[in-house]
């Protein structure tokens, strides 16, 4: 008699351990759920439905139709869903695929993505770690990315000054085709642009245009580490540092090295946009003029700079950017 006693012991344990899981599971699922109600009430993110899935392994949070505003600035799609281990809360992954909505006082942007997830580090505290964006297939107006990888990561230094780097980030975009109507003396696909960045001084408390201005005039900077571009046989690499005037526009002064340009200029006369006898002087005072990058690959040293709209190459002009309408607050 006393052998079968632990069978049914084993049971009752079982299920008791099973009932307290199950009671764990759904009280973390409601937890996640209201602090979600709270943050939407905050913000004023709306959605067409909520629904909790995944039990028992997985807590999995999906919204149909996920909706929100910033700013002027609004933001629609398909669905969002979120995903995390009932066992640890401070790993969550988003995927987002499908189409997205923005609108702004600029006019709307459609964009569709065949993948698009977000990798959401938290610490015990629950403040952000860094987050890692993949998406791939992303098209949007005419224009196409194969891939696109971005990370930012926080940082939390002791004392923060227009001098010490708050925020740390990157972003590669691979095979991005551009659309139809945009000049592409080079070929209609970039293989690579690739970014590396610091932004320093303290970060705005909030996305207004306001904030970001008082930012740019406590002397905050953005420091890029890294501009990296391949286009068909034209490559660039580069670093220097953005910021902006007292006018809110957009200010450059970057340290790059150029290889390929000699088809760049080759491009251009074909084009009619310079006369060949001037391309093939030019391609001779830039052969003068290279010297062996790090690979031994002749590259030009072009300092590239942007003030008041204007982007030099040296001290040649090579186009204008328009200016930043920022909206009124």
């Amino acid at each position: 008699m006393t052998l079968r006693r632990p069978l049914p012991i084993l049971v009752a344990a079982l299920t008791v351990l099973a009932a307290a899981y199950s009671a764990y599971w759904f009280h973390v699922a409601g937890t996640l759920r209201k602090g979600l109600d709270e943050w939407a009430a905050r913000v004023g993110a709306q959605w067409d439905k909520a629904e909790t899935s995944g039990f028992p392994f997985r807590l999995t949070l999906t919204l149909t139709a996920p909706r929100l505003t910033v700013n002027g600035t609004g933001w629609q799609a398909d669905a969002v869903t979120a995903q995390a281990s009932p066992f640890d809360l401070t790993r969550i992954t988003v995927s987002a695929p499908g189409h997205h909505h923005l609108t702004s006082a600029h006019g709307d942007v459609e964009l569709t993505a065949e993948t698009l997830t977000a990798l959401v580090r938290l610490d015990l505290a629950g403040r952000l770690e860094d987050v890692a964006v993949t998406g791939d297939g992303i098209a949007s107006s005419g224009w196409q990315v194969g891939r696109i990888e971005l990370s930012v990561t926080p940082l939390a230094p002791a004392i923060i000054d227009h001098q010490t780097a708050t925020l740390q980030a990157r972003l590669a975009a691979r095979e991005l085709t551009l659309a139809e109507d945009v000049p592409a003396f080079l070929g209609r696909t970039i293989g690579l642009v690739d970014l590396a960045a610091q932004w320093k001084g303290a970060l705005p408390v909030d996305a207004r245009p306001r904030s970001l201005k008082d930012w740019a005039a406590s002397g905050g900077t953005i420091e890029l580490t890294r501009l990296g571009i391949e286009w068909g046989k034209l490559a660039l690499d580069g670093e220097g540092t953005l910021a902006l005037d007292p006018a809110g526009q957009p200010l450059a002064a970057l340290s790059t090295r150029v290889r390929g340009l000699p088809v760049l200029l080759d491009q251009l006369a074909e084009a009619g946009l310079i006369q060949p006898d001037a391309a093939n002087a030019m391609k001779f005072l830039l052969m003068m003029l290279s010297k062996p990058d790090a690979q031994g690959r002749p590259a030009i040293n072009a300092p590239v700079t942007l003030q008041d709209g204007a982007v030099f190459l040296g001290p040649a002009l090579l186009t204008r950017i328009p200016p930043i309408i920022w909206p009124e607050e």
